[in-house]
């Protein structure tokens, strides 16, 4: 879908008169010249910071068409790419906490193709960067990448005669993959500027980023509470989604429980130290923790598999708890990796979920971790109670 008019939201990015001074970063090229319109659109990409030099000269080469710009622009990129949004975007704006190369070749699109038809019409763009280094500490799976330090990045685009969105002596991160012979960019993250120098902050590139893309971004689509099969996906669907932010997953999730709810850990975790049980709101707190860690980037993914039968009444009844369903999952998944090749992995344990009616809904009312049935734990494995707790605690 091409962009016929701007998703402007004044909460989101500044709105910038053209009479502010603009501080260039002593770039090679003198400024913000635009890249000669009768040179072709070609560049290097030898070395890792060479990436970072392409994307400039794709953002200057106005002489040059929408298509000609978005497919030089998405050469630059490893296919499992992933644009890591600032932190007050993700908790003050409801940002996506990343996205993949689908978005970002999407935003970029569009925002060229604005470019060509008279929707914006200035896009310039400065950055200086250190140069590039060995990952530290080094990550596993990712032998032979570097990382590349944008220490301030500048970019302006004019929407209209006198205004547009700034991106103002903010910084970058930017991993580089080396793969045939060349590099590509796998990882971007958006980070604030240093210091703050005026009242009001300009945007930041992913806030420009997100005002071209031409679609919401990535809805947050949950089973809902209306069910007591359904309050079980949710907790699945909360954990799955990869791109929603701590703020939108803490409070789908805070939503699931009744003020009485207990979480029941299992024997073995008790024996080793952990309670016998905890309140909702430890259990808010600790999968909060896990969210956040996410959105850090300290947890690479998070992955959950239930596979429960239907609900069902108690049996036999509980006095006080008429009306109530009980769940049984048969087995439970769940693996949370720190990086592609550690990790923490539930597999083949089982749990019971009880689920009390009221207002119209379902509430979660009391949730038991239990052992596989298998006995013995898997080497490597661990309990689901195991993993809150520990984050809970601040050990993970």
């Amino acid at each position: 879908m091409r962009l016929t008019s701007l998703r402007m939201n004044r909460q989101l990015v500044a709105i910038v008169a053209i009479g502010l001074g603009w501080v260039g970063c002593g770039d090679d090229d003198g400024g913000w010249e635009g890249y000669p319109e009768d040179l072709p659109l070609t560049y290097s990409v030898a070395a890792p910071e060479s990436l970072l030099r392409a994307i400039e000269i794709i953002y200057k080469a106005d002489g040059h068409s929408a298509i000609e710009r978005q497919r030089a622009y998405a050469d630059l990129f490893d296919p499992d790419y992933v644009f890591r949004f600032q932190a007050g975007d993700i908790e003050s704006y409801g940002m996506p906490r990343a996205w993949d190369l689908e978005h970002e070749t999407t935003a970029s699109d569009s925002m060229f193709h604005a470019l060509e038809v008279g929707n914006a019409y200035s896009l310039q763009l400065q950055m200086q960067w250190s140069p590039a280094t060995d990952i530290y500490p080094p990550v596993p799976g990712r032998e032979g990448w570097k990382e590349v330090r944008a220490t301030n990045i500048d970019c302006f685009v004019m929407l209209a005669a006198g205004y547009g969105l700034s991106v103002n002596q903010q910084q970058g991160r930017f991993l580089a993959k080396p793969a045939n012979g060349r590099w590509y960019l796998a990882e971007w993250t958006d980070l604030p500027r240093p210091f703050a120098r005026q009242m009001i902050e300009p945007s930041s590139w992913g806030a420009m980023k997100t005002n071209f893309h031409p679609e919401p971004l990535q809805p947050f689509v949950l089973p809902g509470y209306a069910a007591p099969e359904s309050l079980i996906a949710t907790i699945t669907a909360i954990y799955n989604d990869p791109w929603q932010p701590t703020s939108r997953r803490k409070d789908a999730y805070r939503n699931l429980f009744a003020d009485e709810f207990q979480f029941h850990f299992q024997p073995q975790d008790i024996a080793n130290g952990l309670p016998e049980s905890w309140s909702w709101l430890s259990e808010y707190q600790s999968n909060e923790k896990i969210f956040r860690a996410q959105d850090r980037g300290d947890v690479l993914s998070l992955t959950l598999e239930l596979d429960c039968d239907p609900a069902v009444d108690l049996a036999p009844p509980q006095p006080g708890r008429e009306g109530w369903k009980e769940i049984f999952c048969r087995s439970v998944r769940l693996r949370l990796m720190f990086n592609p090749n550690d990790g923490l992995e539930v597999d083949g344990d089982q749990a019971r979920f009880l689920l009390k009616p009221g207002d119209g809904r379902w509430y979660l009312a009391d949730w038991t971790d239990l052992p596989s049935p298998q006995g013995s734990r898997l080497v490597g494995s661990t309990t689901w109670g195991n993993i809150k707790y520990d984050f809970m605690r601040g050990i993970l």
